[in-house]
């Protein structure tokens, strides 16, 4: 069950004919990664100096989430077309974060006011790291010369994410040995 904190990322892609290549799709679960790596470090940074947090545990937090490499996009679906992946953001940041100080504080820390406090950092923070990964993937996609349109939806109702849809349009080229093939398997049938 999604709620307004969490965080949905659709990409669409339209392929040639129905068809896409595993290469694009990769690349852009590729874009997404960087995209939400950087949120999660920006997070962290930001709840250190929110809770006054010692550069040590901080810097702990920053290193653990090197560890969470493609585990930051939960799919939840595939949808029927051209091809529509949805998933969503995993919360790696808070998980780290609290990862890290409970092994400091043990069980004191589940009811304390720090982790109360945490918790509605990560909170308010939800809308800002939403735009945050749109500009990121937005910037990745430049740079990485994919041909897309950005769209980000607020959430419909308090049960609903933040949606951010990526629709991924194939850059006009010429046909290559690759698309002969799928040609040549269309004229045999």
């Amino acid at each position: 069950m999604t709620t307004r904190f969490d965080i949905q990322i659709q990409l669409h892609f339209e392929g040639k004919d129905g068809l896409t290549y595993s290469k694009e799709v990769i690349r852009l679960l590729d874009v997404i990664e960087t995209a939400t790596y950087g949120s999660d470090r920006e997070d962290v940074i930001r709840a250190s100096n929110v809770l006054d947090i010692n550069p040590v545990i901080r810097d702990a937090c920053l290193e653990r989430l090197r560890h969470y490499r493609h585990k930051r996009f939960l799919l939840e679906e595939a949808r029927p077309g051209s091809l529509a992946l949805v998933g969503l953001v995993a919360g790696v940041g808070l998980y780290v974060f609290k990862k890290t100080i409970m092994e400091s504080f043990t069980e004191g820390f589940k009811d304390s006011r720090t982790n109360k406090l945490l918790k509605e950092t990560f909170r308010d923070l939800v809308d800002e790291k939403c735009l945050k990964i749109a500009e990121n993937i937005r910037k990745q996609l430049i740079i990485r010369q994919i041909s897309a349109e950005l769209t980000s939806l607020p959430p419909s109702n308090d049960n609903s994410p933040q949606i951010i849809i990526v629709n991924i349009t194939p850059p006009p080229t010429k046909s290559t040995k690759w698309e002969e093939i799928i040609n040549l398997g269309n004229m045999l049938e």
